[in-house]
């Protein structure tokens, strides 16, 4: 009996379609808004001044809370570059621990363990793969 528990690694294909919606509902609203202001920026809507209080009001309001949904947005950018940084080191250490394992064992002359040694040598750094 398989006693290994089982923790699912990878977001699910019902999970990506549930992002990539939600990342396509934002487009859908934020684009739009984007290109009115910037219309209205550069004076292409007849009858809209930007250099009315008004208008010039809306405008930075408008942006500042564009600021605000970019600010959230980069949290979530952020713990995920973070955390990917984090876990691609670990497995990375994790990697060269069991590389030098099987260096000292093709050392020793343990029966396998210099092929493994030369196939895994193939994929680190020449720097990373001397003992110290």
């Amino acid at each position: 009996m398989d006693t290994e528990k089982t923790v699912n690694k990878q977001i699910s294909d019902e999970d990506k379609t549930a992002i990539n919606n939600a990342i396509d509902k934002l487009e859908e609203i934020l684009y739009p808004k984007m290109a009115i202001i910037n219309a209205v920026i550069n004076g292409e809507i007849p009858g809209v001044d930007i250099r009315r209080r008004s208008t010039f009001e809306e405008i930075m309001k408008a942006l500042d809370q564009f600021k605000e949904i970019k600010k959230e947005m980069g949290k979530i950018v952020n713990e995920i570059n973070d955390q990917r940084l984090i876990r691609l080191n670990r497995a990375y250490q994790k990697a060269l621990v069991y590389f030098h394992s099987v260096e000292e064992a093709a050392q020793k002359n343990v029966p396998g363990a210099q092929e493994i040694y030369d196939d895994l040598k193939k994929y680190l750094p020449d720097e990373s793969t001397s003992v110290s």
